[in-house]
């Protein structure tokens, strides 16, 4: 079966309310959202650009998380519910997702925060709320986890669309090549030290 991608075009998965997430949830700490830019950059897309009091950013990262012992937990019939939860935690935290799949075993996102989000906290927020929530979904999925650890890149707006286009072909892209296989080619191409021994978690 085809796993479906869900990206920033496909609104109607983003105007779901976060069912599931109880009003005394952790949240990331935010400001308020700033007014909008009055005028969007010709050529530019209307999420690169976002005005806040006396800044202005746009924080683009790719993250890259698996399940404990990289166990097959996340079938397609899994993931085409859990992805759009997954979206609707990060948006209530103040994140917009530009793409998240994955396979069976780990996901891809492509989101941008705000710079008073830190990744660690945005990822701790994720993983507790959507492991939560797949317990109460899933009951067979009573052993479910993610990983500890997750791996986390900064990217060009000038890349975003090559980025969301690698994480709709996941599918695809595992017939040809493994997890491990994968992240280390990321963490190279980033200059990321490593030991070998983080890519067996």
């Amino acid at each position: 079966m085809t796993g479906v991608c869900y990206t920033m075009s496909q609104r109607s998965w983003r105007k779901k309310p976060a069912q599931g997430v109880s009003p005394g949830t952790a949240a990331i700490p935010t400001a308020q959202p700033a007014e909008r830019a009055k005028e969007i950059i010709p050529g530019r897309q209307p999420w690169a650009v976002e005005s806040m009091p006396h800044s202005l950013s746009s924080i683009w990262l790719h993250a890259i998380f698996s399940t404990k012992g990289r166990r097959p937990w996340l079938s397609a019939e899994v993931r085409a519910r859990l992805l759009p939860y997954m979206m609707a935690v990060l948006g209530k935290s103040g994140a917009l997702v530009r793409a998240i799949d994955g396979v069976e075993d780990h996901l891809h996102l492509l989101m941008r925060v705000r710079p008073e989000a830190s990744p660690a906290e945005v990822m701790r927020v994720l993983k507790a709320n959507s492991s939560k929530w797949i317990h109460a979904t899933f009951p067979e999925l009573g052993g479910f986890a993610w990983q500890g650890g997750y791996s986390v890149f900064t990217v060009s707006v000038s890349q975003c669309g090559k980025v969301e286009a690698y994480i709709a072909g996941q599918e695809e892209h595992h017939r040809r090549q493994g997890f491990e296989e994968e992240l280390r080619a990321f963490l190279v191409r980033h200059e990321v030290a490593y030991d070998e021994r983080d890519l067996q978690i």
